[in-house]
């Protein structure tokens, strides 16, 4: 009898190890599993990478194909991918390959929604303003490393506008600001780079909502001069208010994953100067947008 339990319990053990590692290797397939990291500077001016995540139930897309391969998607893919508030994206559906080298690549509108876009072999058109797109890519080895690591970066172009008078003594207020954002009829985003090309025009002047003396916009990359317009009353201690129209062009391009500052003093004789900066747009973040152009 102890000898029949030994043999059970034997058998018992193995068919336990077998069921712990079938969601990771199936024979020569493997389950690809999927992080977030960031990439930080360290006071040395070194860089290392550590756990992020993008906010609960945020969405991206995962694509896979094989390495420097111009075969569409495989291992099911595109699939969406869905965060729950820590560094692992969860897909709607178990990824598994056979054992290969593949490149992976994650979209997302960083938000809650399944980006609306569709690729044609490796590039997308139908882009549009006001949508925050994020791109990664990384390679994996199968079946060495099943787990990849994602470092998304902003492809589009962020403008934050701050209005405010030259006199100490006078107050402003911000009635309402247009702008003409980029044209989206040609603009195409290219998988493997994670490029967007650049609008060769502007559009139309679009009212952008908002509060307060500020605006930040997000539109996608530009190669021409995009023009603003606004309206505002300037308050000064002991004269009635008085309203006036400004106008005026960014003088530079707006280029992918740049973020631009853009001040506008209103003078004492009611003329404008601008004065903008530009920064790599780096942080993953969710501020509140006052407006976003939807075209």
């Amino acid at each position: 009898m102890k000898i029949n339990f030994l043999r059970l319990f034997s058998v018992a053990f193995i068919i336990s190890g077998c069921n712990k590692n079938i969601n990771h290797h199936i024979g020569d397939l493997s389950k690809i599993n999927f992080t977030v990291i960031n990439q930080t500077l360290k006071s040395s001016g070194t860089f290392y990478k550590s756990s992020t995540f993008l906010p609960y139930g945020f969405k991206s897309v995962i694509y896979i194909h094989k390495h420097d391969s111009d075969e569409m998607f495989t291992g099911g893919t595109p699939v969406t991918a869905t965060s729950f508030g820590t560094p692992d994206l969860v897909t709607e559906k178990d990824i598994v390959l056979p054992q290969g080298y593949y490149d992976v690549f994650s979209i997302s509108d960083n938000t809650t929604e399944k980006p609306q876009i569709e690729f044609s072999g490796h590039y997308a058109s139908g882009l549009k303003n006001g949508t925050d797109y994020l791109w990664a890519k990384n390679s994996i080895i199968l079946p060495e490393n099943s787990t990849v690591n994602l470092e998304f970066n902003h492809i589009a172009s962020r403008i934050i506008f701050y209005i405010y008078p030259a006199n100490i003594n006078a107050t402003l207020s911000l009635t309402r600001f247009f702008f003409t954002p980029p044209e989206t009829a040609n603009n195409v985003l290219y998988l493997n780079t994670g490029t967007i090309t650049p609008s060769q025009s502007a559009d139309h002047l679009t009212e952008i909502a908002g509060s307060g003396n500020s605006r930040e916009i997000i539109v996608l990359p530009c190669s021409t001069s995009v023009s603003f317009e606004f309206e505002a009353t300037i308050f000064k201690e002991g004269e009635a208010p008085l309203s006036k129209r400004f106008s005026g062009t960014l003088p530079m391009q707006l280029r992918p994953g740049i973020s631009y500052e853009v001040l506008i003093e209103i003078k004492e004789d009611f003329k404008t100067l601008l004065k903008w900066s530009s920064t790599a747009w780096s942080e993953i973040d969710n501020q509140i947008i006052f407006s976003l152009l939807n075209n």
